[in-house]
């Protein structure tokens, strides 16, 4: 069959999800040729090549040229780089991240979630897309630099960095290379105010927290001041990506199924202390929290796709990724095939998701440090809300699709949160 450069790219650009499920299923075998470049593109249609493939990275595989268009986000950062540096800090940045770390963070996660559900109790209702940007942020800069670490100032900064820089990025991926001087010019002044914006808000949060361990991760690596600035940069938007469009998602799963909610105020309950608080340390028996945050994973996988490039050719069996092709790998399909799911669409906590077609965050060596993190605070989020509050849809009407940016951005859709047996008339008259 004849191939057309970036002949696919228009398709792909107007609904990158419904293109994606289109052709990732419309043939056999473990790749389907796209025509989104010059180069060779291919999406990874078998799960189950996804484990052994990822273990080529370095012998095989690089991040490559779509990963090279977070640069402007994230520079010299873990996210792009390859190779041995990028082994040397991914290794180190473990012991950050790792189960101890993980359940000594647990009060001070659970008093932000707290927070956030106390202000939210006192209006009539919210956009879980508007406020959960802002709470993972605080969550993930909470864990890794300590309490007091981002102001409410420095969020608003970030976020409205973030907003410049993602459609930008988005929006780079697969299109054509030659733009207008103009439109080029216009994009690098945009780039360069929000990453100004980032790197004022990041020098302050690392003179705030250089006793932390993340900072002591960080210095011990013996990166210059700019690496440390950029490590820190990435660790605060992934995690704020990570965390925040899967809840608002979350949230809205609570909000129209309250079995679920009933659930996991029973489970809550069975993992408070005397004092009340969540006893991290028993977060491991919290099945149903964590089986709602993988469906909602499944259903809305922050990261819809990531990519890698081959640098020799690889033999899959039924299929040859040659050199140069660019290999596109999405939870998105994987998540939502009829192929690899009964009823994919449906909402359901009793999946097997052991599954290889669940791969929120990866998988083998390569998979994102930082998935126990998402998960735990997820959990909180889930379980401290139906210990203490209700939760309802503003309208029954179902939200629409998902926006496929740099991550996987919910629609905007309300919910209303009142503190359990207070009627917000209640609250109201002991605010005023």
């Amino acid at each position: 069959m004849l191939s057309i450069p970036f002949s696919d790219a228009l398709p792909f650009q107007r609904d990158p999800l419904g293109f994606l499920l289109e052709r990732g299923s419309a043939r056999p075998g473990p790749l389907a040729r796209v025509d989104l470049g010059f180069s060779p593109v291919f999406i990874l249609t078998d799960p189950g090549q996804l484990k052994p493939i990822m273990r080529l990275e370095g012998d095989g595989l690089v991040k490559g040229a779509l990963v090279e268009k977070l640069r402007p986000a994230v520079s010299d950062s873990m996210l792009v780089l390859n190779g041995p540096e990028h082994a040397r800090r991914r290794t180190a940045m473990h012991s950050v991240f790792g189960r101890q770390a993980m359940i000594g963070a647990v009060p001070a996660l659970s008093a932000t979630i707290r927070a956030t559900a106390g202000a939210l109790a006192g209006v009539d209702r919210f956009a879980p897309s508007e406020v959960c940007p802002g709470l993972a942020l605080r969550l993930v800069a909470t864990v890794l630099f300590g309490e007091g670490s981002l102001t409410s100032g420095d969020e608003q900064i970030l976020l409205e960095a973030i907003n410049l820089l993602e459609d930008d990025i988005a929006s780079s991926f697969f299109s054509l290379p030659i733009k207008a001087p103009w439109t080029a010019a216009e994009e690098r002044r945009r780039r360069a105010v929000a990453r100004g914006m980032i790197e004022t808000v990041v020098e302050r949060v690392r003179a705030r927290s250089s006793a932390s361990a993340t900072m002591r991760v960080l210095q011990e690596l013996e990166l210059t001041a700019s690496e440390v600035r950029d490590e820190i940069t990435m660790l605060l938007l992934a995690g704020h990506h990570t965390t925040g469009s899967a809840a608002a998602w979350l949230l809205f799963l609570m909000a129209k199924h309250p079995q679920v909610l009933s659930a996991l105020r029973s489970e809550a309950a069975s993992l408070t202390d005397e004092g009340g608080e969540i006893d991290g340390s028993q977060i491991g028996r919290a099945t149903v929290s964590l089986a709602l945050v993988r469906e909602t994973l499944r259903l809305w996988p922050s990261s819809w796709f990531f990519s890698r490039q081959a640098v020799r050719d690889i033999d899959l069996g039924q299929a040859t990724l040659p050199s140069g092709a660019t290999l596109i790998i999405s939870p998105w399909l994987f998540h939502r095939s009829p192929q690899h799911w009964e009823a994919p669409e449906e909402f359901r906590m009793d999946r097997d998701f052991t599954n290889p077609a669940f791969v929120p965050f990866g998988v083998g060596p390569r998979a994102c440090f930082g998935m126990q993190l998402a998960v735990m605070e997820l959990q909180l989020l889930a379980l401290e809300i139906a210990s203490a509050f209700d939760i309802e849809r503003a309208t029954d009407a179902e939200p629409g699709m998902p926006k496929p940016m740099v991550t996987l951005q919910p629609p905007r859709f309300e919910l209303s949160l009142q503190v359990r047996g207070v009627s917000k008339r209640r609250m109201s008259r002991h605010a005023a």
